[in-house]
């Protein structure tokens, strides 16, 4: 039997006076593909952020491989779940820089990225189909090659 890398249990979230979420309780196993589908507005983005940590339920726990979400450290968070959030702004930065943000987590005391990341941040470029585009201006780049970008960046991010 697979452990939970992601549970909710029995939480609670809302908006104002807006209830999204009231007693809901998921257990999403490790390895496996899990949609979350619903109607605009329903709280989908909301419970992804409620799972990285970014919002707080009102009540009960969102658990990330057993441990409590808001008992961790952002950069803890960080090398656990990656998300790529549907509207974000685009640096003025090389495509490969940007991709390297997703070794944030990894970064020593310094603040500098080793062989081993730029590996990491190369590998991901390949996976990406990117290796033409990294060295251009990421704010350059057409709608969907800057998805993959991003994309990139929470694949080298390695949660």
């Amino acid at each position: 039997m697979s452990e939970n890398v992601l549970a909710f249990r029995d939480i609670s979230f809302g908006y104002g006076e807006r209830k999204l979420f009231e007693g809901f309780s998921l257990a999403i196993p490790e390895g496996g593909i899990t949609a979350v589908l619903g109607p605009n507005g329903c709280g989908k983005s909301t419970l992804l952020s409620l799972a990285e940590g970014m919002l707080k339920p009102s009540c009960g726990t969102v658990l990330l491989s057993g441990t409590d979400t808001h008992a961790l450290s952002p950069k803890e968070r960080a090398g656990l779940i990656a998300m790529l959030p549907q509207v974000h702004r685009t640096p003025s930065m090389k495509v490969r820089d940007l991709i390297a943000c997703g070794r944030y987590v990894h970064m020593g005391p310094f603040g500098q990225l080793d062989k081993a990341d730029w590996d990491k941040v190369d590998e991901a470029i390949y996976l990406m189909g990117l290796d033409s585009l990294a060295e251009r201006n990421a704010r350059k780049l057409s709608g969907g090659e800057r998805q993959r970008a991003f994309l990139a960046m929470t694949v080298a991010q390695g949660a």
